[in-house]
């Protein structure tokens, strides 16, 4: 404690563990305070927050469970939950092995595709933005003009895949579902945090049969937003990303693997 660093250096360390946690992307919820340093101080040095110690010291501890079994069994008992401002549903399907794994072999992230990078690979693309950087400032006056010295504006327009794969209707078929539980939300929150809390409470449920360990299971949801960024692993919003912490701890607890998608 007491040894100054820098945001950037801060960022050296948290790029190896998140190319581990990768593995385990509920994990990345784990740091929410070193990418605020990391921002907030860039290339300036001060002391090191408390809780940067914090955060790195859990993920000391967890890096054990970063590791992924390629030969994990899917669960044939597919959950969905829904949520409004008030309360919450749980919801269960049982399906073929395989319908789960179609489903699952597709992640909700690739829904949506940058408009430059899909048509190029990552290498071209990344020069094809810095070259028409350089080129909007060709008649700029690097004395006059504040754009030549102020960081860019992230032009990035991404578009929706209609040919991305969906859920097959068969499957939602209400004949095929039935309920749970139902339970009353008792403090105001925004929907995505509803909706956040009642998938929580689904994988709960598993992490509480002891059949379902080291699974595969798959949760549907309705709110294109929660499921992104559980599919992602962490969230900029803070009360979001505690919510994903809890969800890390029943995952890593009980060898649990996550599948989530967009019932649309």
């Amino acid at each position: 404690c007491g040894e100054k660093v820098s945001g950037d250096e801060v960022r050296i360390i948290v790029g190896h563990n998140t190319s581990r946690m990768l593995l385990r992307r509920p994990m990345l919820s784990c740091l929410h305070h070193c990418y605020q340093f990391m921002a907030k101080m860039g290339e300036r040095r001060c002391v090191v927050w408390p809780s940067i110690y914090r955060e790195l010291r859990i993920i000391r501890g967890l890096m054990v469970f970063a590791e992924a079994d390629l030969r994990r069994p899917f669960c044939r008992h597919v959950l969905m939950s829904d949520a409004c401002l008030t309360g919450y549903g749980v919801s269960s399907s049982e399906w073929l092995e395989s319908e789960v794994r179609e489903v699952c072999q597709h992640d909700e992230r690739w829904r949506f595709k940058d408009e430059v990078w899909a048509r190029q690979n990552a290498r071209e693309a990344a020069l094809y933005a810095y070259n028409s950087e350089l080129d909007s400032w060709a008649d700029s006056d690097v004395y006059m003009d504040p754009d030549t010295v102020v960081p860019s504006p992230c032009s990035r327009r991404l578009f929706e895949d209609f040919s991305f794969p969906g859920i097959p209707a068969r499957l939602l078929d209400p004949d095929r579902w039935h309920d749970l539980w139902a339970s009353p939300l008792h403090f105001r929150e925004p929907v995505d945090l509803c909706e956040l809390r009642s998938f929580y409470a689904a994988v709960k449920h598993c992490s509480r049969d002891a059949q379902r360990h080291g699974s595969h299971v798959l949760v549907i949801g309705d709110n294109l937003g929660m499921i992104l960024s559980v599919s992602k692993g962490r969230a900029s919003n803070y009360a979001v990303n505690r919510l994903l912490q809890r969800l890390c701890s029943e995952c890593l607890a009980c060898l649990l693997y996550t599948s989530d998608a967009a019932d649309e």
